[in-house]
């Protein structure tokens, strides 16, 4: 009784002015609910003050954007935790986890919803730091609105780009508007460019042109890099859960590290003084035994390694090589040794591929990835702000917990591009793929396509019999008519 009364009295009252009782937090929705309920309607939905400006109004203001400063420099002075923080991050991890559980079960199309609005959320949070846009409020009204019409652009050009196969799968009859997406995106940019430069004011060139370069900045560093995730996706979700738990791996087996391994504490970087080298190495060591336990943990169920080819139909194929034990032959330095000692039959080793593509993806989780956090690090320091925001209670905002996952999700899409789906003679998935492109045309070009090939394969020798089969010099039969 005394929870409910003291949280219906923050949903009624909350504003900055009165903040929510610390002791009893209300759930993060309630708070966002209160922040759209009290914002006033003149100033809906993009002027309304996020949780970063209601909680920081003292630490940052938004007159003016925040200058280099000896004190913006140096670290921020710790706090001390108590057991109550660390049982609130711990509830919110544990709440994570079970998105994180929730996504295996609902499959892609909730994983691609989920990405979308997790994108959307971190664009909001960035966006709402006080930047270039804050010199004026008619400029900062523009400027904002302006963000979110390119962000809507680049979101409809990157995913209309990366779902078009599957939508033509399922939807044969969108192709016409399929094929005018990339005309009508990049209309729709020029559009945005053409109301940008109509609204150019004398005395606030410098503040409107910075204000844009930051949009699009942070449509190439947030944006970009979630169509990074849509990809891995529907690529098979081994691919988007194996990096996803590789980031969150590393973060944890780092923090043990640094926090517990004997040898003191040498920093890092200066940027995050709390990450330490011994953090760093142990993690990263941590972090390539977790991969192979998770490539192998993930194999085990077939659905997580097919890619998702249409909506609204089970995902349903034949396992690839990649995730088939393959005959490995040791280096013979190491194959050497083992022969003198009787043991050369462990010269061979039955190994995954995705075991070894496992560990070049735990590599980079562990010794680049972290340079995501960095960077988030550096402008949050630039702002001096703790966190982007507080939705998520103990952790900050989405964008605190999603600074790695984006470089990680990029760096797997062009290595799955680059090493995994290479085009290799005689692999038999070369040939599913062709069939996948192939049922995606109209039928005058699939009949096309055939009469292509039967050419094709007349001409090398090979024969068509009437009943459709192929053979080779003296089993030729009847020709197909």
């Amino acid at each position: 009784a005394e929870y409910m009364g003291t949280l219906s009295e923050c949903l009624f009252f909350f504003d900055s002015r009165t903040p929510c009782p610390r002791a009893v937090p209300p759930p993060f929705f309630f708070k966002i609910a209160a922040r759209w309920w009290t914002c006033p309607a003149e100033h809906w939905p993009l002027r309304c003050p996020s949780p970063l400006q209601m909680g920081r109004s003292k630490t940052v203001s938004s007159a003016a954007p925040m200058q280099d400063s000896p004190a913006t420099a140096a670290a921020a002075p710790a706090t001390k935790k108590s057991a109550g923080d660390f049982i609130v991050r711990f509830l919110s991890t544990v709440v994570m986890l079970g998105h994180y559980c929730a996504l295996i079960y609902f499959g892609h199309t909730v994983a691609v919803a989920t990405v979308l609005g997790v994108t959307t959320m971190i664009f909001h949070e960035v966006t709402s730091l006080p930047g270039p846009r804050s010199q004026s409020s008619g400029v900062s009204t523009r400027s904002r609105r302006l963000s979110w019409y390119f962000y809507g652009v680049t979101v409809f050009f990157l995913y209309g780009h990366t779902l078009r196969a599957p939508l033509l799968q399922t939807w044969p009859a969108l192709r016409p508007a399929l094929d005018a997406h990339p005309f009508a995106a990049y209309m729709l940019f020029v559009f945005g460019i053409m109301v940008f430069v109509a609204s150019l004011r004398p005395g606030m060139y410098l503040q409107q042109f910075g204000a844009f370069a930051w949009t699009h900045m942070l449509l190439f560093y947030v944006v970009l890099q979630s169509a990074a995730f849509v990809y891995n996706i529907f690529d098979g979700m081994i691919w988007f859960l194996m990096p996803v738990s590789l980031i969150v791996a590393n973060d944890i087996w780092a923090y043990m590290c640094g926090r517990y391994l004997p040898g003191g504490r040498h920093s890092l970087i200066a940027l995050s003084p709390k990450k330490t080298w011994e953090g760093f190495i142990g993690g990263a060591v941590c972090t390539f035994i977790c991969g192979l336990c998770i490539s192998t943990l993930l194999v085990r169920w077939p659905a997580l390694t097919c890619p998702k080819e249409a909506f609204l139909v089970a995902v349903d194929c034949q396992l690839s090589p990649t995730f088939l034990p393959q005959p490995y032959e040791l280096p013979s330095v190491l194959a050497t040794p083992l022969s003198w000692v009787g043991l050369s039959e462990y010269a061979v080793l039955l190994v995954r591929p995705v075991q070894l593509h496992s560990l070049a993806l735990a590599c980079f989780a562990s010794l680049v990835a972290p340079f995501g956090g960095f960077f988030g690090s550096g402008l949050k320091r630039a702002f001096a702000i703790k966190d982007f925001d507080s939705l998520i209670p103990g952790h900050g905002g989405l964008t605190d917990r999603m600074d790695c996952q984006g470089l990680m999700a990029t760096f797997t899409m062009i290595y799955l591009l680059t090493f995994v789906h290479v085009h290799r003679p005689g692999q038999t998935e070369d040939y599913a793929a062709a069939l996948r492109v192939a049922s995606t045309l109209p039928q005058r070009d699939r009949v096309q396509l055939v009469n292509a090939l039967v050419h094709r394969l007349a001409s090398e020798g090979v024969a068509i019999r009437s009943n459709g089969s192929a053979v080779v010099g003296s089993e030729r039969g009847p020709p197909l008519t």
